[in-house]
């Protein structure tokens, strides 16, 4: 398979990627996409994204620019699935928490 360039972005897939490698892609995506800094005294994980494509249940990340992309493919491509999360608690915004070392950090979502 090809890789696609998004926004200078790699996004590991391309025009022929089926609907289950754009799901597999934007899961990998979403967990780069939580990505922080917590010794950075700026805001930060303040975009709202699905978790999930075609979803509506939102999540907190830094960078979106990369989920965007892939999202922007599924729906070129008419993709549908079962959304996982039927329920789902909406977030009221998100944190960079620490993750290892002090300037290695994750998104965490707030209620």
């Amino acid at each position: 398979m090809g890789r696609g360039f998004w926004y200078g972005i790699d996004a590991g897939v391309d025009g022929g990627s089926t609907c289950d490698e754009l799901a597999a892609a934007y899961a990998a995506a979403l967990t780069r996409a939580r990505t922080c800094n917590p010794m950075v005294l700026v805001v930060q994980c303040t975009h709202a994204r699905p978790r999930s494509p075609g979803c509506d249940c939102p999540t907190f990340v830094q960078n979106p620019d990369e989920l965007d992309a892939i999202a922007k493919l599924w729906r070129a491509r008419g993709c549908s699935r079962a959304c996982p999360e039927v329920l789902c608690q909406l977030p009221g915004g998100a944190e960079c928490v620490q993750v290892g070392q002090p300037h290695e950090g994750e998104c965490r979502d707030r209620p």
